[in-house]
């Protein structure tokens, strides 16, 4: 199984470079768009307000930064694949410029 997702490189790293660019865009503090801010209750919640808040906590698309979503998958991948050295086998296929993006905004992203 992890052969098919190393053959697909190319479309992972394009999706995850897309992705924390995306969800990136017109945030001032480079943080991720759809992680929760904590909001203030208002006299105006309804049940169904406080209850749509409460899902969304425990949702991981509002709770996890996509960096800390996607760095243990390619972790994961990296470790199945027989280490960084093999790994690196398969990133030939995938496009350098592509490459380079992707590690510039996760370096961006750790020192945030």
């Amino acid at each position: 199984m992890h052969e098919l997702a190393l053959g697909k490189l190319q479309d992972y790293f394009s999706m995850w470079t897309k992705l924390m660019t995306d969800l990136q865009e017109g945030m001032a503090d480079g943080s991720d768009a759809l992680l929760r801010r904590d909001w203030e209750d208002t006299e105006y919640d309804t049940p169904k307000t406080v209850r749509a808040r409460q899902m969304q906590d425990q949702d991981p698309v509002y709770s996890v930064h996509i960096l800390d979503f996607v760095a243990p998958r390619l972790q994961g991948l990296v470790a199945r694949a027989g280490g960084e050295a093999a790994f690196e086998q398969w990133t030939v296929n995938v496009d350098k410029d592509l490459l380079m993006e992707f590690q510039a905004l996760a370096r961006r992203e750790r020192r945030q």
